[in-house]
């Protein structure tokens, strides 16, 4: 069964806890002043390919600002407005260095 959560994230990196099931993105967007991910999220244990799970089970998204430079080893999923700013979300392959 799919069910559908919403994530805020902040400017960086921002972990999203996978607990054991597999995520798709659906749509990023402002939603009361911050940039929000929506994930299709399954509970029967399929696999969905646009996830990308990493050793931890954790998924890691980057908020970048326009003019920033783009995320190596990262999909690219969706562009936010937030007020006078324009964030670039993209879906890391990796959970990133310390």
């Amino acid at each position: 069964m799919l069910t559908v959560w919403k994530y805020a994230l902040e400017p960086g990196v921002t972990r999203v806890d996978a607990a054991g099931w597999d995520r798709q993105v659906l749509h990023v967007h402002e939603h009361g002043g911050a940039v929000c991910i929506w994930l299709a999220v399954s509970d029967d244990g399929k696999t969905h390919p646009s996830f990308h799970r990493t050793a931890t089970g954790a998924a890691f998204f980057r908020v970048i600002g326009t003019g920033d430079a783009e995320p190596s080893g990262g999909r690219y999923v969706g562009t936010a407005h937030v007020g006078a700013f324009v964030w670039h979300v993209y879906l890391l392959d990796a959970e990133p260095a310390p």
